[in-house]
This record gives structure tokens, C-alpha cells and sequence, in this order.
């Protein structure tokens, strides 16, 4: 029993496969968006230790996840104090992801980055051993990759979460 599929625009031909495609192709797929993800939380590291595991994606223009190289930012803002709404940078970390090998091993499983964030503020540390109260924390992730043509391509988003 034979099953036809059709593939618009595909069409049965004897011709080879071409020697060599356009290298300007593959950056269609660049990402084009990022998103930081729910799943982000505090955990307790390989060493015993809280870390914060931020997990984010990107995506192309077509909405589908992908990987690519690049520059993470990660920026932890405390959220109160003085003014309500007042944001305080807490710290910021950074993670080079331009190397084949360590951009792999930081996409999980679940089809997104998971950067563990270590040393972590003294607020954060007494809530993972629930010595306080959550608090409410401002997530801020900056991703510098290459898009289309080799442009530099800036790409962010914000996320609130209690802690």
C-alpha cells in the first residue's frame, strides 16, 4: 500500500542535489525572540548550595524554538523597599554561550536554556532554606546572538516571580 504526500512547492525531479546552499539561509532561522520561562526557580545545586536555574528560550520569526550562539545577560532586581514598585539591581551574571560545547550542555531537555545562577544574595539564600517569607523578584535577561546578514541581534524579556 503506498501513501503520497504532498510537500507544496516540492515536486518529483531526477536532478541531484544541489553542491552547495546559500550560507545566508541559516539565518532565517536566528532567533528573532526570547521568553523566560515559568519553570525558572531556586534549586539546590551539585554542591549542596541555592542557585537560581533560569530557564529561557528563543525563537525564530516563525515561533519555533532554537538555539544559537551568544551572550547572556542575567540581572536579579528585589522588588519593594522604599517606593512600592521600587526595583533594586541585586546582581547580574553573565554566561558566554558562543562555544558549540557549552551552549549544548546549557540546552536542556526542555527545549530551553538552564542557567544556574550560584552565590546568590542573602534574602535568596534564607528563602531556599525557608527562613523568610517569599519576596517578590524582577528577572531581566539579555541575549546578544547574530541575525540575518551578521548583524548584531539584541534580544530581552522581564519576568516577576515570588521567591
Amino acid at each position: 500500500m503506498g501513501v503520497a504526500v504532498s510537500l507544496g512547492g516540492c515536486t518529483a525531479s531526477s536532478h541531484d542535489l544541489p553542491d552547495s546552499l546559500d550560507p545566508v539561509l541559516a539565518f532565517e532561522f536566528s532567533p528573532s525572540s526570547l521568553r523566560i520561562s515559568p519553570l525558572t526557580r531556586l534549586e539546590t545545586g551539585t554542591d549542596g548550595k541555592p542557585e537560581l536555574a533560569v530557564y529561557f528560550e528563543l525563537a525564530d520569526k516563525w515561533g519555533h524554538t532554537t538555539k544559537a550562539p551568544g551572550i547572556v545577560q542575567i540581572q536579579l532586581l528585589r522588588l519593594g523597599g522604599v517606593a512600592q514598585g521600587l526595583a533594586t539591581l541585586e546582581d547580574r551574571w553573565e554566561a558566554d554561550l558562543t562555544n558549540p560545547d557549552r551552549n549544548s550542555k546549557m540546552f536542556d531537555v526542555t527545549g530551553m536554556y538552564r542557567v544556574p545562577l550560584a552565590e546568590l544574595p542573602a534574602w535568596l539564600v534564607e528563602r531556599t532554606a525557608g527562613a523568610r517569607e517569599s519576596e517578590r523578584a524582577r528577572l531581566r535577561v539579555f541575549f546578544r546572538t547574530i541575525g540575518a546578514g551578521g548583524e548584531t541581534v539584541d534580544l530581552r524579556d522581564t519576568f516577576e516571580k515570588d521567591f
